[in-house]
């Protein structure tokens, strides 16, 4: 009885702790980077849900996730982060119970489950709506752990059904946990099992849905994406290995020393010597087998090997981020060590206040780290601080010197945008400057440069204050980079509507039109030219065509009255 109580009294301390420290998330907004897409997807039909990828995943699950939060309370940002919150409480829980499960002491699984709780790389996926993905795969794998631990105790082969169904929901949330199975084998190692044939027999349907995962993420192009697949296929066999490496190094390095964690990371550079790196990956591996020969230390030797099976996805794509989320899954393979590792140090009360200073530590940084996402201002003033010296000091135009050029101007781009939305037109024509001046080769999201938005959007933010040739040379500089775009063709028309340049709105709202036949606002806009030339008629069809598409445009209705009243009169 007292053991149990002893239980609940630290699962609800790691829960409450957790839930204090990430708590200031919750009344965090929507960030610029794919939070808008996530929202447009949360809109569509379970059956489409399950037969399309939005941005390059095959993650049904958590795109039914925000459907869910959509039809139940409304997709709101205080909604979608206390959801994230909530999940990742529940993770916490889960790890508290994997660690128990895994033969810990109560002190010791309390101490890991602390440590994932407040890790500062946590941040990233909890805060940031889109990193749900995360956690809804680590949470439903860490319950197919636990599946996995229960049915090692009677093996019966019915008992397999449950582990199976989790560990294919952990992959429909996200599909890079595809080496997963490999991850049970360490388990049946663990528990000492010698019945090879029937070990790997069980792991077949594991395998499986690993294997469909790959085939559907390639297909979407979660792998392989357009410049993804340029870059690969361009490295040697040798090259790779040694970026594999230094990504591990570099994920290894935030794991035991979280400090200057950032969003987005520098890229990781594929050049120079592979030789350092392929040093470091022999002696990881020798250390990692050293570790599992070791009977006493295998249980450490054989969690080193989970978090490199579970971090190895993300290892070797050299145009893919760094980012802390991809550590959120793998490093619950170095937290239960560690936690066991803490509590077992002598003199329990330098032990107990070091782990309380170290988790003391972590909680201050995670509430520095929760401000930057606060909102889109103060998301992308965070990254051109942290970019802009990397660019004042770089010489070369090698990958990454014009990956991060693409950041700050993106970043700019972005910060543009938050300023525009906040009504500081003259703020955001700054920045959008700023970023059009760094002339970009490419965007952080695409192959394709940021510039023909940034003069778009100066060109808006010029419109609002009334500088309307400015707008009008923008928008022109902007559709000779990028033509076609019908927001821009009817912005331009706005432009020289309020030049009085009434024909030429005219030809460009005609030219929008062309492009996207059901833009009520662009019939709307050119009804309201036709109406300065008198041409009241054609103002009333385009009134009526843009209330026809949608019934509630403001500027059809009224101009449809005055149009209708014209025509009386005359």
């Amino acid at each position: 009885m007292e053991q149990g109580k002893a239980k609940i009294a630290a699962l609800a301390l790691v829960v409450a702790i957790a839930a204090a420290v990430f708590r200031p998330a919750a009344g965090a907004g929507f960030i610029d980077v794919d939070d808008g897409d996530y929202i447009a997807a949360s809109g569509a039909g379970i059956k489409e849900i399950f037969t399309t990828s939005p941005l390059g995943y095959y993650h049904p699950l958590t795109l039914l996730s925000f459907r869910a939060e959509r039809s139940l309370a409304g997709l709101s940002p205080a909604v979608c982060h206390s959801t994230n919150i909530a999940l990742h409480l529940g993770c916490c829980a889960l790890v508290w119970r994997l660690a128990l499960a895994l033969g810990l002491q109560i002190p010791a699984a309390a101490l890991a489950a602390l440590l994932f709780a407040l890790h500062p790389t946590r941040v990233e996926p909890v805060a940031w709506v889109s990193g749900r993905k995360e956690l809804l795969c680590c949470l439903f794998f860490l319950a197919a752990l636990l599946a996995y631990a229960r049915y090692l105790k009677n093996r019966a082969w019915h008992a397999l059904a449950a582990p199976l169904l989790l560990f294919c929901c952990a992959l429909l949330s996200k599909p890079t946990i595809v080496f997963g199975p490999l991850i049970l084998l360490l388990l049946d190692w663990r528990a000492g099992r010698a019945d090879v044939k029937r070990m790997l027999a069980e792991k077949i349907p594991f395998f499986a849905a690993s294997a469909a995962a790959v085939l559907v993420s390639v297909k979407a192009g979660l792998f392989f994406p357009g410049e993804v697949a340029a870059q690969h296929s361009a490295i040697g066999a040798a090259e790779r290995l040694a970026l594999g490496a230094r990504t591990l190094r570099f994920y290894l390095h935030k794991t035991v020393f979280p400090a200057g964690l950032a969003a987005p990371y520098p890229l990781i550079e594929t050049s120079g010597s592979v030789l350092p790196d392929m040093l470091f990956a022999a002696f990881a591996a020798g250390l990692c087998w050293f570790l599992i020969a070791r009977r006493e230390l295998r249980p450490a030797g054989l969690c080193a090997a989970a978090f490199a099976l579970a971090v190895a996805p993300v290892l070797f794509f050299p145009a893919l981020i760094p980012s802390d989320r991809y550590l959120y899954t793998p490093a619950v393979a170095l937290f239960l060590p560690a936690g066991a590792a803490l509590s077992a140090m002598r003199g329990k009360a330098v032990a107990s206040a070091a782990a309380a200073a170290l988790l003391g530590v972590f909680a201050v940084y995670d509430g520095s780290l929760i401000k930057r996402w606060n909102n889109n201002l103060d998301f992308w003033s965070g990254v051109i601080a942290r970019t802009t010296p990397r660019v004042e000091t770089q010489t070369s135009r090698g990958r990454g010197a014009v990956f991060d050029r693409a950041v700050l101007a993106e970043a700019y781009l972005k910060r543009g945008d938050a300023l525009l939305a906040a009504s500081r037109p003259e703020a955001a024509i700054a920045d959008y400057s700023r970023s059009i001046g760094l002339k970009p080769e490419i965007s952080t999201i695409s192959s394709t440069s940021s510039q023909p938005k940034a003069y778009a959007n100066r060109g808006t933010a010029y419109l609002i204050s009334g500088h309307y040739e400015q707008a009008v040379a923008d928008y022109t500089q902007s559709l000779a980079l990028a033509p076609g775009d019908a927001g821009t063709y009817t912005n331009r028309g706005c432009a020289y509507h309020s030049l009085k340049l009434y024909a030429k709105a005219i030809a460009d709202y005609d030219r929008a039109i062309k492009l996207k036949p059901d833009f009520d606002q662009a019939y709307a806009n050119r009804g309201t030219s036709y109406g300065k030339l008198g041409r009241h008629e054609q103002a009333l069809a385009d009134f009526t065509t843009a209330l026809h598409i949608n019934p509630g445009n403001a500027l059809a209705k009224i101009g449809r009255g005055v149009a209708e009243e014209m025509l009386r009169g005359t």
